[in-house]
């Protein structure tokens, strides 16, 4: 999994490694490269850096292989603690023992060549000598003829004659020879590429878990259709599901509170019995099925149905009957990262867009980004006709500054959402796992419920509480750590939980913070294609397939309703028709909202009078 993390040695000095990379896909097709740790060529397959392009061969990677040990044991550095590109100089100093000196040059072929070229010298000399010393008859022979020529040219009358020269022999034969056709050769343009045809490159801007569902999705249909798809997964974070989708309580809901969100759960929830269908699926997303809620009930409470609940809260419990059950989103973003790997998805992390290229017509041709772990931040470009910005809460912002021309003003309603985690051996057992939803009274501490969600050696207590101040948040809102007045959370904790030798006040053992969530238009999600006219200044891209795509505002049901986003968008993606219709889910500014609010319900009447005519 690809991890990049900043260290310095103990001593403060210069640091020796600066990230660890361990982005290395193997890669059976290209023979023709040469490897980077023995030199020697590529013969079964190789293991390339995401990062510098460095080669492994499988003779260094694997240990049966006939490389050296020297060799093998750099290869195994390189594959299993980070590549050597992570550290100032390219070389682990911790490995410097083990690398080979150079191997020294071959002096016997270069004698061999030295003393054929000294013979070769010394024979062309010997012929030099020979010809250029003549004998006494020859001089005698060239001076009395020499003689005779000065007198033969005394006799004869000066003429002003030109000599001929070389030129003239070719003029002479210029002439003698025919004529020959001239032939003007006219330099054409080559025929205009069509970029339809290409194999079609999408780069997803957010690697939580909608962001990471739509590229199995895309990644899984083109595997299925036997086509090419370059896929790309950028986010800005360190890794997959770092904020809001890796903190969540990973409830899979039956139900949900508007009832414009019922299509999309309709479309997610037999993804969803697919998924937990698959026995090795439940392990790896570590699912629990024991949910329940909690109401303050003294007179009917009884034992808590867990080892973690106080007997003395005074909370009664029943089975909560609109969860499906609960899934550990850290290991869904493992398995939704290796998933995506196998199916050739690219992932870069740290990575922030920066622009947009586009064509005369106003068509995507790629996406500028930077890293985020250097101080230089160079742009690289990341070719595709495809982007999907699936953010979260970022999203509109993220479009505003990717198209300055246009000063787009999508609707978006931030929430904080605040969680507490308590660790330790005081924590979940593993038959302990289960999920909570503890309504609280009117008297408590905060309004709304608070969620509690018990893994492995870990309980995690969450509310959804106040809405961000009204200011437009950017890239740097993705990145800064929050952390807020947890004092209610760990309040409701004491009082409700169960949990001997923890302290909630002691930071060793608990640990905390913040994200943010939203929603969109009238507190609904967005789903859908931006219009050409909004991103492209003539509105007009020519290719319907080519364009920006939308998946935002989803508040705290992401995790339930993200298989289903990702099947409807790669849908519209991929031009086909989607299951259920997603005008309530348009990509509309605020100022057209306003606009088209009564063609809105004109049309939700049609939709009701033609359903009463059936």
């Amino acid at each position: 999994m690809p991890h990049a993390t900043r260290n310095s040695d103990k001593n403060g000095d210069t640091p020796k490694r600066y990230a660890v990379n361990l982005d290395w896909q193997k890669d059976s097709k290209i023979k023709t490269c040469k490897c980077n740790v023995c030199g020697n060529r590529v013969k079964n397959y190789s293991w390339q850096c995401q990062h510098c392009m460095k080669r492994i061969c499988s003779e260094c990677a694997e240990w049966e292989g006939t490389s050296s040990p020297r060799h093998r044991a750099i290869a195994d550095d390189h594959l299993q603690q980070g590549c050597w590109c992570g550290f100032i100089g390219k070389i682990n100093p911790a490995m410097e023992a083990h690398i080979p000196p150079p191997p020294l040059p071959d002096t016997s072929q270069k004698a061999l060549q030295r003393s054929k070229k000294r013979k070769r010298g010394s024979a062309a000399k010997a012929e030099s000598t020979t010809s250029a010393s003549p004998s006494e008859q020859d001089l005698q022979d060239i001076s009395q003829d020499s003689l005779s020529k000065v007198e033969l040219a005394r006799e004869r009358p000066v003429r002003n004659r030109k000599k001929k020269t070389y030129y003239a022999d070719l003029e002479l034969e210029t002439v003698s020879t025919p004529p020959t056709k001239k032939i003007k050769i006219y330099l054409q343009k080559p025929p205009p590429t069509d970029n339809s045809m290409a194999s079609p490159s999408t780069v997803i801007v957010g690697a939580g878990v909608i962001g990471m569902f739509i590229a199995l999705e895309l990644a899984e249909r083109a595997y299925t259709s036997k086509t090419t798809h370059n896929i790309t997964v950028i986010d800005i974070n360190s890794g997959a599901c770092k904020l809001a989708s890796g903190h969540c309580t990973g409830l899979i809901s039956t139900a949900v509170p508007d009832e414009q969100w019922q299509p999309l759960l309709g479309v997610s929830l037999p993804l969803w019995d697919e998924l937990l269908g698959d026995q090795n699926f439940r392990k790896s997303s570590g699912f629990s099925p024991k949910n329940f809620t909690m109401a303050m009930d003294e007179r009917n409470a009884g034992d808590p149905p867990v080892s973690w609940l106080r007997k003395d809260a005074g909370f009664s419990c029943s089975a909560n009957e609109q969860v499906m059950g609960q899934i550990d989103p850290s290991k869904l973003a493992d398995w939704l990262q290796a998933h995506c790997t196998h199916f050739g998805v690219k992932f870069l992390f740290n990575t922030h867009p920066t622009a947009v290229e586009q064509d005369k017509a106003g068509g995507i041709i790629g996406l500028r980004v930077t890293s985020t772990l250097t101080a230089k931040r160079h742009s690289q470009l990341l070719e595709c006709s495809r982007l999907v910005l699936a953010a979260g809460p970022f999203t509109p912002s993220l479009l505003s500054a990717l198209f300055p021309q246009r000063q787009l003003a999508l609707e978006n309603n931030p929430r904080l959402y605040q969680w507490v985690q308590i660790k330790g051996d005081g924590g979940a057992k593993k038959t302990s796992k289960a999920t909570a939803i503890m309504q609280l009274p009117e008297d408590a501490r905060f309004q709304g419920p608070a969620r509690v969600a018990a893994r492995k050696d870990m309980i995690e207590i969450s509310r959804l509480y106040s809405a961000v101040p009204e200011y437009t948040l950017d890239y740097e809102d993705a990145i800064r750590e929050r952390v807020g007045s947890s004092t209610a959370l760990r309040f409701i904790a004491a009082e409700t939980l169960s949990l001997p030798d923890i302290h909630l006040a002691d930071r060793k053992h608990t640990s905390q913070g913040v994200a943010i969530v939203s929603t969109g238009n009238g507190a609904n999600p967005v789903i859908g294609k931006v219009p050409d006219w909004l991103v492209s200044g003539t509105g007009k891209t020519g290719q319907e397939s080519r364009g920006v795509w939308l998946a935002y505002g989803f508040g705290a049901f992401g995790t339930t309703i993200a298989p289903g986003v990702a099947r409807l968008l790669s849908r519209l993606i991929s031009g086909e028709e989607p299951e259920i219709d997603l005008f309530d889910f348009a990509v509309t500014e605020l100022g057209v909202l306003r606009d088209i609010g009564l063609e809105h319900e004109d049309k939700k009447l049609s939709k009701g009078k033609a359903r009463a005519r059936r």
